[in-house]
């Protein structure tokens, strides 16, 4: 139900999957993992794991050791990001928003399923008479059908958090969720972004005034007005992007597919295409405590933004969906095949005691 470029990366996770996991990963075995994870995310000093049929993983102790907990749905969640040290949100398929406000011990459902074709439907009906979006009702009507016909939403994949209670959600075909009450209601925004060939969207970042979306196909775009409405940015790159950065000095970076890698000093008004020395797609990115920015890629190899160049940090080994720096600075990567924990030439051994079957 996605792209050829989306069909393309999930089949390329799905098989990166299967693959054996090193003797290095600790605390959580590959043996002891049902599902593949997706994403993890720092809440306080607590880590938080989410990934396949719901699993939801929490870490005391900077990703050494951990423990599921109760998530409350099945489908894959593909996001978790936290506000502070306890309210943060789980997004996934099927139109899923949860949310926990005790630092992901427990969840609640916000949004979920057939909710968003109804959001759909009020969005179509508030802007019908609406000079500026009245033409694209019609076009939400549209997309509230697929979804009934599908009996399903789409996955949804970024969240930003700005303003004071203010939240933007990301997802496949376009959609954009909007809540201004801290995530307890949710309005549909895509008639608000200009993205007439419903681009999935990946990520959401924000830079001073301005909020940055990125997808597939090259697709940018940016909001002057908090978020209010998106215009389309000029690339002239045709690759997807997954993950977008923000320096310390306000430069923006896209990175995505076959190790593309573009950035704006003037904020999306021309873009300078970086050469990254690498084919393998950009999936993820951090920028720790002193402001130095890391990507990595689908098969776990760290880079650090040195200049306008990557350089290797560390290749942790194994397929990656996401990563996180802790407290101590060390890198907590999961993915396909489980959980590992390394810092830059020297990996964190942990023994493999003191942690549950997940």
């Amino acid at each position: 139900m996605v792209g050829e470029e989306m069909n393309k990366l999930l089949c390329a996770v799905g098989l990166l999957g299967l693959l054996s996991l090193s003797q290095n990963v600790f605390a959580v075995r590959f043996e002891d993992v049902s599902t593949y994870l997706t994403s993890v995310s720092k809440a306080g000093n607590r880590l938080v794991a989410v990934g396949e049929h719901g699993k939801v993983l929490l870490s005391e102790d900077n990703g050494k050791h951990w423990q599921s907990v109760e998530g409350g749905v099945t489908n894959t969640l593909t996001a978790v990001r936290f506000f502070d040290d306890r309210e943060g949100f789980a997004l996934g398929h099927g139109g899923t928003i949860l949310k926990t406000s005790d630092g992901g011990q427990t969840w609640r459902a916000v949004l979920q399923g057939a909710q968003v074709a109804e959001l759909t439907r009020e969005a179509a009906a508030r802007i019908s008479s609406d000079s500026q979006l009245g033409h694209k009702a019609s076009e939400l009507e549209l997309y509230a059908q697929r979804l009934d016909k599908s009996e399903a939403s789409d996955p949804l994949f970024d969240i930003l958090f700005f303003g004071t209670n203010k939240i933007l959600v990301v997802g496949a075909y376009g959609m954009v969720l909007r809540s201004d009450d801290g995530g307890d209601t949710w309005q549909v925004w895509m008639a608000h972004v200009e993205n007439p060939q419903e681009s999935h969207l990946y990520a959401i970042a924000q830079a001073g005034d301005a909020i940055y979306l990125a997808g597939e196909q090259g697709y940018l775009a940016r909001s002057l007005d908090q978020g209010r409405t998106f215009l389309k940015l000029k690339t002239d790159v045709g690759s997807s992007f997954f993950t977008l950065q923000v320096d310390n000095q306000g430069k923006i970076l896209a990175a995505g597919l076959q190790g593309i890698l573009v950035l704006t000093v003037n904020q999306g008004g021309s873009w300078t295409r970086l050469d990254t020395g690498q084919i393998g797609t950009l999936i993820d990115s951090e920028k720790d405590d002193r402001g130095r920015i890391y990507f990595a890629d689908l098969n776990g190899r760290l880079t650090r933004l040195v200049g306008n160049t990557l350089t290797p940090v560390q290749n942790a080994d194994l397929p990656l969906s996401a990563f996180v720096i802790d407290s101590e600075g060390a890198f907590v990567i999961v993915g396909a095949s489980g959980i590992k924990r390394i810092t830059v030439d020297k990996e964190i051994s942990t023994g493999g005691a003191g942690h549950e079957a997940l």
